[in-house]
């Protein structure tokens, strides 16, 4: 019996010297959202041999397509007044210059009116100085009602000139004031080419100075704004690349590029946000739309 014992754990120990002695090839493993689960492999290393290997990185994030600001332009009114019109729908494109509303003011009639009088005494004044020069000339003691008609000149150029550019501001051309054309409305123009994306302003509603009555968005080319594990903030940089899956789906649907990594992390949720642009433009890709991110921490 103890014979037999011990060539049982001869054999074993032949057995276990000739496992041991098989070549060992390093672990691949292949590209994937995430590496297997597998507790032998530790990044970059296996833990039960300290051989190297090669192991592809990813972390999941969330992220949402938003529009760049520079892609969105405020269309606002220059003066305060009742919105009369607005001549295209949401959704319209419309090319810079052309009319989008139109307004009327009380304010705008009477800033005509003061533009038309004060015209009238800029040339009643350009022709008094003329005159008191002349007199001077011959009346050294007309020089104080010279200078009184130089000072009034002067003061009425100026208003002339400010009212003339609140005008121009207002979207009037001044050269097209005049006593038997003036009028209580303006029309608002787009100051770019782009699609109608709101209407922010009703029809017949009052509106104040600076307020925006339609959004404009020059292209719907939308980008990524991704908020990463602070884990990973050693790991980033520009140029790495990022798949996007979008809601209801399984699969990678685009890819992205890093083109900016935000300098602070949020002390609340420690996250940090980057951006991306995806490297397709696609319709399916829409801004507000949140989607799940798979970005190469590698």
């Amino acid at each position: 019996m103890l014979i037999k014992l011990k060539i049982i754990w001869l054999l074993t120990v032949i057995l276990l010297l000739i496992t041991g002695c098989k070549e060992r090839h390093p672990i691949q493993v292949s590209q994937g959202f995430r590496p297997p689960d597998n507790p032998a492999v530790n990044g970059n290393t296996l833990a039960d041999t300290g051989r190297p290997v090669w192991v592809q990185e990813y972390a999941e994030c969330s992220g949402t397509f938003v529009l760049p600001a520079s892609e969105i332009v405020n269309v606002t009114t220059p003066i305060a007044g009742v919105l009369k019109n607005v001549i295209y729908p949401a959704g319209s494109y419309v090319k810079e210059g052309f009319a989008l509303a139109a307004i009327e003011s009380i304010d705008l009639l009477k800033l005509q009116q003061d533009y038309l009088v004060t015209k009238s005494q800029f040339a009643y004044f350009a022709e008094e100085l003329k005159r008191q020069g002349e007199l001077t000339i011959e009346n050294a003691s007309s020089v104080k009602k010279m200078q009184q008609a130089q000072m009034e000149y002067q003061t009425c150029e100026i208003r002339l000139y400010s009212l003339a550019k609140q005008l121009a501001l207002s979207g009037f051309n001044t050269d097209s004031i005049s006593v038997d054309n003036i009028t209580p409305r303006i029309s608002i123009n787009a100051p770019v080419s782009g699609y109608i994306d709101k209407i922010a302003v009703r029809a017949g509603n009052s509106i104040s100075p600076g307020e925006t009555l339609i959004v404009l968005v020059r292209n719907y080319k939308p980008m990524l704004v991704i908020e990463i594990p602070e884990i990973h903030i050693r790991k980033l940089k520009t140029g790495n690349s990022v798949s996007i899956i979008l809601p209801g789906d399984s699969a990678v649907t685009s890819k992205a590029t890093l083109t900016y990594i935000n300098k602070q992390i949020d002390p609340g949720k420690h996250m940090i946000r980057a951006t991306a642009i995806p490297d397709s433009p696609s319709s399916r890709l829409m801004p507000g739309m949140q989607v799940r991110v798979i970005l190469n921490t590698n």
